[in-house]
């Protein structure tokens, strides 16, 4: 299995911020990915591989530094769903390409993106009812995430219990709940089917 390290390289230039990047490793080949963050070296522990707080620190730079913490966690979240998918895949995989999906625009694997070509390619040949209960269900979907897409890899079922009771506690009705529920359950096996994701 890959694996990933958060990596610190300091400036060339004495007391100026150093760049943060995430080391991916498989079958004993690394590749790097820019991570975007700066810190001090001061606020690097090479050791754990995390920033530093300490207690005299400015609150703004205190601020900034906690942000990095949950942004690194998000990206290394991210990364691990990554891997946990293309080891499930049964397939050999490298370092590249776990880094391309990483950097790979969340457009070209976005479930809300997926969903929008399939009402598309249903309404050219002909199934035109389907392609409207897909696009109903896309638009409550879309509600709920505030039109922000989602990998598709990352709808799981943790997801779907969010999006019940977001319906719930959005007042709709139980055999709408379910309209909505079977839908998203018929998009997401097609995506399946086509090799996009794994069945969970």
């Amino acid at each position: 299995m890959a694996t990933v390290k958060v990596k610190f390289r300091a400036s060339s230039i004495p007391d100026r911020e150093g760049a943060l990047y995430y080391q991916v490793i498989q079958n004993r080949i690394a590749r790097q990915i820019h991570a975007g963050y700066k810190v001090y070296p001061v606020e690097w522990n090479a050791e754990c591989s995390e920033i530093m707080l300490s207690a005299d620190m400015d609150e703004s730079r205190r601020d900034y530094l906690i942000s990095l913490k949950d942004a690194l966690g998000e990206d290394l979240m991210r990364l691990k769903k990554i891997i946990n998918h293309l080891e499930s895949s049964c397939k050999d995989y490298s370092a590249e390409k776990v880094v391309e999906l990483f950097c790979a625009p969340i457009d070209d694997r976005g479930f809300m993106a997926f969903t929008k070509k399939l009402i598309l390619q249903l309404k050219q040949i002909g199934k035109r009812r389907t392609a409207e209960t897909y696009t109903t269900t896309l638009n409550s979907f879309m509600r709920f995430r505030d039109g922000r897409d989602i990998p598709v890899e990352e709808v799981e079922s943790n997801l779907m219990v969010e999006y019940e009771s977001y319906l719930k506690a959005a007042g709709i009705c139980p055999n709408a709940t379910s309209f909505y529920m079977r839908n998203l359950r018929a998009i997401y096996n097609r995506a399946v089917d086509m090799g996009l994701t794994m069945q969970r």
